[in-house]
């Protein structure tokens, strides 16, 4: 992971969501709309909080539901919303469209999560993954991840 630059919206955009058409990164906070064939959700994000550590910095940002909690990985703000459909519901296809993407210098590694804490242990060591502190690609890789699912709500 490149320390001197960071895609903005690929730190806060990992986990998005939506049905059929996808998601538009607009002007405004977050929006809805469906007109009985298609579901279209948009979201606008505030600019990142950076806060200096003395190794690593955090990002936060307001629209954020979590976070990156993979251990090693850089822990990066995340975005999930939830679409509910009445069972039968055909889903052909999901999109993300992200735009107004900006960079931003960093001098130091984005600090990485902490994972999953074994029960009972006051203190842990995280280690950085390797492969993905020293490289150059982005991370994550992806804009979006979504899952189809069925079941009682």
């Amino acid at each position: 992971m490149r320390v001197k630059s960071i895609i903005l919206l690929v730190s806060v955009a990992m986990i998005f969501g939506s049905v059929t058409t996808g998601i538009n990164i607009q002007k405004v906070a977050e929006k809805m709309e469906s007109n009985g064939n298609f579901v279209t959700f948009s979201l606008k994000f505030s600019e990142p909080e950076i806060v200096e550590g003395k190794k690593y910095v955090s990002i936060n940002v307001k629209e954020a539901s979590s976070y990156i909690n993979e251990q090693g990985y850089p822990s990066l703000p995340k975005f999930t919303k939830t679409f509910i459909f009445p069972l039968g519901t055909k889903i052909e296809k999901v999109e993300c469209m992200p735009s107004d993407i900006k960079e931003i210098e960093l001098m130091k590694k984005v600090s990485p999560a902490i994972g999953a804490l074994p029960l009972g242990k006051n203190r842990f060591n995280v280690e950085e993954n390797k492969k993905i502190y020293s490289s150059s690609d982005a991370y994550p890789e992806k804009w979006f991840i979504y899952n189809i699912g069925a079941g009682l709500y």
